[in-house]
Order: C-alpha cells, then structure tokens, then sequence
C-alpha cells in the first residue's frame, strides 16, 4: 500500500513537472476594440522627395488578432488591401505576422507587417483614446514607412 502511494505521489509530481510550461494562459489585450483612423504609407523617406500615400480605416483588436479594412472615400479609390492576421504587443512595441491580404490585389509591402513602435497616446483602452504605430525601414530605394493613427470607436465584448 505504501509503495502505491509513494508511486502515485511520483507520477503527480512527475506529471506536474512535466506539463508546467504547457498551460499558457493569456490575459485579455488592453486593444480590445473597433477603431478608425489613417493609414499612411511613404517611400523615400530616407532621401527626399519622399513619396506618400494614406487610406482610411477601420482596425479591429481582439485578443491577439486583427483585422484591417480599407475604406473607400468618394474623393478616392481604395488603395490598399483589407487585412488580418495576429498581433503581439511588448511594452512599446507591437509585432505584426500571419498577415492575410484576403485576397486583393494589392502591394503586400504595404501591409503592416514585422514590428513597430507602439504609442498610446491616451488613456489606457477605452473610447476615445488614440494609438500611433510607426515604422520606417531606412533601405533600398530610399526607404520606406508606415504610420498609423487610429482612435478607438467603440470597445469589443
């Protein structure tokens, strides 16, 4: 009986050891949320004249996913693709992958993808607060860039 005991002790304490790193459980993002702003994508940003283009947008965070739809103004055609894929986000800054055009023939260099600076600059996820994502690759034909200003709409549930 002891040996039994002492046997399942070891396999429970095995099994606990064993499985510790395998339960992952992520909080809820602090994006959460619908919002609407301008995407501005520029290239020459290293050298003038610098070429840029923007889109407005509807950006929605769940927890850890997102998705991007371009929105097509009556001054202009659409320009950029709808979008989705993941997100991870690390104090000031927020990683991009797993990026979907869903389909549109469009330039898959425009697509926010990789890392970029993340400023919150309001509040802390509520209506009304806006966000400002940037990055700037300073290569090849006088670089590139993407910024992003949204403002939160309204929250998920």
């Amino acid at each position: 009986m002891l040996r039994m005991v002492i046997a399942l002790a070891l396999f429970g304490i095995i099994l606990f050891v064993a499985c510790a790193d395998d339960i992952i459980v992520k909080g809820p993002s602090s994006l959460r949320g619908v919002y609407h702003g301008k995407y501005i994508y520029a290239k020459g940003v290293a050298a003038p004249p610098m070429l840029s283009d923007y889109e407005w947008i509807k950006w929605t965070f769940s927890d850890y996913k997102f998705w991007v739809e371009a929105e097509k103004t009556d001054l202009k055609p659409k320009i950029y693709c709808d979008w989705s894929g993941d997100y991870k986000l690390e104090q000031s800054n927020i990683t991009f992958s797993n990026i979907d055009l869903s389909g549109d023939q469009c330039d898959p260099e425009a697509a926010p993808l990789g890392v970029f600076s993340f400023v919150r600059e309001a509040g802390s996820g509520s209506v009304g607060d806006s966000i400002k994502l940037i990055r700037y690759d300073a290569a090849g034909d006088g670089g590139k860039g993407v910024e992003i200003k949204i403002v939160m709409e309204k929250e998920l549930e």
